[in-house]
């Protein structure tokens, strides 16, 4: 069996599960994208990138044919493209409450749920890939990390230090504290202990 006849199988088996077919996507996209244009939240993001609505609704039939249908007929890059628009979390969640209401109102319900899955999958894809992308150096991430590494090395010396100061109060357990052979372990002990404060300090603040 080729790639396209394996293809070929696999649409059809959901076409046959769900009932979703490239009339009922064209439907469902038209539907969706006239509410978009309408939204206050998110119409503006699409409405000031996009000045011709047709080309775009049939790039988005593609996609969802390639999506819902696992046709391939699409061969854009979406991620590449929601990377620099101005958009958070609120947008997908709106975007997501959008297209779920279009695919209820409009799909029977195998067809609807089918639809609603591969949205949520996909928002959540965007929405990662986006964080991934642009969130962690836009928060100074990478020094966040820094910070973080360095605070857990202190943490370690920390307990390497307390460990030694453990050792040191049982061994001095059985002898007399102002002794000479005492003097110098208590020394020790209390540098240890100063040196120690001073690394939470670091850490803490």
């Amino acid at each position: 069996m080729t790639a396209a006849e394996r293809r070929e199988q696999i649409t059809a088996g959901i076409v046959a599960r769900t009932g979703i077919t490239e009339a009922m996507i064209e439907q469902l996209v038209h539907a969706f994208y006239a509410k978009v244009r309408k939204d206050p939240m998110i119409g503006p993001v699409f409405g000031s990138r996009i000045s011709s609505w047709e080309p775009h609704l049939a790039q988005m039939c593609a996609f969802w044919s390639s999506v819902a249908l696992m046709t391939g007929r699409y061969h854009g890059t979406p991620m590449v493209k929601h990377m620099p628009l101005p958009i958070d979390a609120a947008h997908f969640d709106r975007w997501l409450e959008l297209f779920e209401a279009t695919a209820a109102e409009l799909c029977p319900p195998d067809a609807a749920a089918h639809f609603i899955d591969r949205a949520r999958r996909i928002a959540s894809s965007l929405e990662n890939g986006r964080r991934e992308r642009t969130g962690r150096d836009a928060w100074g991430w990478r020094e966040i990390q820094a910070k973080r590494s360095r605070s857990s090395a202190m943490r370690n010396r920390a307990k390497a230090i307390a460990r030694a100061i453990d050792g040191a109060w049982f061994h001095q357990d059985q002898a007399d504290p102002f002794s000479g052979s005492s003097l110098v372990p208590m020394l020790i002990i209390g540098l240890a202990l100063t040196f120690a404060g001073m690394i939470v300090a670091v850490v803490l603040s």
